[in-house]
C-alpha cells in the first residue's frame, strides 16, 4: 500500500470525525467508510467505523466492524474503548447476557472507569431488573458523586420497595437540584411510606415556591387529597378551578372528588355540574352526580344523573358504548365511568329492608367483573390508592358479594381513615348484613 493511500485514508478519517463531532454520522459513515478503501488495516478509520454504526442503530454491522478489527489489530481489543464498544453492540444485537459479562470483566479491570457500570445500568434497566440496576446505578453514583440524574434514577428504583427511603434521598438533594417533578415525586413517596406530615411539608413548600402555578396547585391538591388532607385539597384546587385554561376540567374533576372523599356531596355536585356546563358529553361527570345525588337522598337528581349519563339503568346502551370502543378504550370507559354508576344501585339496594340480590342483568354483571378485572390490576401496581378498593368494594356489593365488598372498602379506610364515602358504605354493608342475619 502506497503512502499516498495512507494520507488520504488519514485526511477521510479525519473529515469523517469532524463529520460525527457536527452530529452528521451518515455523512461521517460514508468517508469512514471510503478511507478504509484506500487503507483497510486503518485503525483509526475502522473502530470509528465500529462507533458510528454503534450510534446509528447498527449492532450487526458495527460487530463486522469490531471483528476486523480484531483480526487486523488483535492487541488492541483489550483496551477499554474498544472493549466497551464491544459490549454494547452485543447487546443492541440481542446478546445482552455476553454483554454483562464482557462488563463485569471490565469492570474488574477498571474499577474507576465510571462508563462499564453506566452501560451495565442501562442493559439491567432494559431488561426490567431493578435490582442489578440498582447496583449499577450506585457505582455510578459512587464515582460521579456529583451526576443528580443518577441520584434521582435511584430514588425512583428505590421507591418500588422502601418509598421513605426514596423520599429521603430526594428531599435531600441539592437546592438547585429540587425541581418541582422531583419535590412532588418525594411527596408522594412519603404519603406511600405512612409519612402524611413529611408529604403535607414537601406540598407546602413547593406550593410556596410557586403560588400561583395551577399546574403545581393541581398536582398537590390530588396528592393531598390521597393522603386524606382533605382541607387543604379542597383549597389549592378551588384557586385552580378559577383561572380558565385547558388545565380546568382536570382541577373540576379533582376538586369534586376530594369534596365527595370529604363526604361533602352536596359541593361535589355543584363542581360536576360546573363540568358538564364544559361538556354535555361528559359521562363521568353525569355518572358522579349519580354518586352525589344518591348519597344525600335528592333521588331525582339522581335519576335526571343517569339518564342524562345514559349509565346505570341503561346498561344495554352502555355495552353499546363499550362495542363501539376499541378495547384499550373499553377498559379505561369501565374503569373511569362505569364503578360511579353502580354506585346509587348499591346505595338503593342497602337502604332497603331486604338482602340485595345479584343484579340479573347480564350485560351489567359482565361489566362489573369487568370492572373488578381492572381495578385489581391497578391494585397490584398501586396498593396505597383508597380509591381503587373503594370502587372495587362498589362493585362486589352490586354483585352481592358482601364479604369481599367489606374488605376492599376496610382496605380503603385502612389507607385513608378519613374517606367518607368509604365510611358510608362501610356502614351500609353492615346494615346490610345484620339484616341478612
Amino acid at each position: 500500500m502506497s503512502l499516498s493511500d495512507r494520507a488520504k485514508a488519514l485526511e477521510l478519517t479525519d473529515l469523517a470525525q469532524t463529520c460525527f463531532d457536527a452530529g452528521r454520522a451518515g455523512d461521517a459513515l460514508a468517508h469512514a467508510e471510503n478511507a478504509l478503501r484506500h487503507d483497510p488495516d486503518s485503525f483509526a478509520a475502522r473502530l470509528l467505523e465500529a462507533r458510528l454504526h454503534t450510534a446509528l442503530g447498527q449492532p450487526t454491522e458495527a460487530m463486522r466492524a469490531l471483528n476486523a478489527l480484531a483480526l487486523s489489530h488483535p492487541q488492541a481489543m483489550i483496551r477499554p474503548d474498544v472493549a466497551l464498544l464491544r459490549a454494547e453492540a452485543l447487546a443492541g444485537s440481542g446478546q445482552s447476557d455476553l454483554a454483562i459479562d464482557h462488563l463485569l470483566a471490565l469492570a474488574r479491570r477498571f474499577p474507576d472507569d465510571v462508563r462499564p457500570p453506566r452501560l451495565l445500568a442501562t442493559i439491567h434497566l432494559e431488561r426490567r431488573d431493578a435490582a442489578k440496576a440498582l447496583a449499577a446505578l450506585h457505582e455510578v453514583a459512587r464515582l460521579e458523586p456529583s451526576n443528580i440524574s443518577v441520584k434521582r434514577m435511584i430514588a425512583t428504583l428505590t421507591a418500588a420497595v422502601a418509598p421513605q427511603h426514596a423520599a429521603e434521598a430526594m428531599a435531600n438533594l441539592p437546592p438547585f437540584a429540587q425541581d418541582d417533578a422531583a419535590s412532588l415525586a418525594a411527596a408522594h413517596w412519603f404519603a406511600r411510606a405512612g409519612r402524611k406530615a413529611d408529604a403535607r411539608a414537601v406540598l407546602d413548600d413547593l406550593h410556596a415556591r410557586h403560588p400561583h402555578d395551577v399546574t403545581v396547585a393541581i398536582a398537590a391538591g390530588e396528592l393531598a387529597d390521597r393522603i386524606g388532607d382533605h382541607t387543604g385539597a379542597i383549597a389549592r384546587l378551588t384557586t385552580a378551578t378559577v383561572k380558565p385554561g385547558p388545565h380546568r376540567p382536570r382541577a373540576l374533576v379533582a376538586l369534586a372528588k376530594a369534596f365527595m372523599h370529604a363526604g361533602r356531596f352536596a359541593e361535589a355536585i355543584t363542581y360536576w355540574f360546573k363540568l358538564t356546563r364544559l361538556s354535555q358529553r361528559d359521562t363521568r361527570a353525569w355518572s358522579a352526580l349519580a354518586v352525589c345525588a344518591a348519597m344525600i337522598d335528592r333521588h331525582s337528581l339522581m335519576q335526571r344523573a343517569i339518564r342524562r349519563g345514559r349509565h346505570a339503568e341503561a346498561e344495554l346502551n352502555a355495552l353499546n358504548a363499550l362495542n363501539a370502543l376499541n378495547a384499550h378504550g373499553a377498559v379505561r370507559f369501565i374503569a373511569e365511568n362505569w364503578l360511579h354508576c353502580v354506585a346509587p344501585r348499591v346505595a338503593r339496594e342497602v337502604h332497603s329492608d331486604r338482602p340485595a340480590a345479584p343484579p340479573q342483568d347480564a350485560p351489567l354483571t359482565a361489566l362489573l367483573r369487568r370492572s373488578l378485572s381492572t381495578l385489581k390490576a391497578t391494585s397490584r401496581s398501586h396498593p396505597d390508592w383508597a380509591d381503587t378498593h373503594y370502587h372495587s368494594a362498589a362493585c362486589h356489593a352490586a354483585l352481592g358479594e358482601r364479604t369481599e365488598a367489606q374488605e376492599e372498602v376496610q382496605a380503603a379506610l385502612d389507607i385513608n381513615p378519613h374517606y367518607r364515602a368509604a365510611v358510608t358504605l362501610a356502614g351500609m354493608l353492615s346494615h346490610q348484613s345484620k339484616l341478612a342475619a
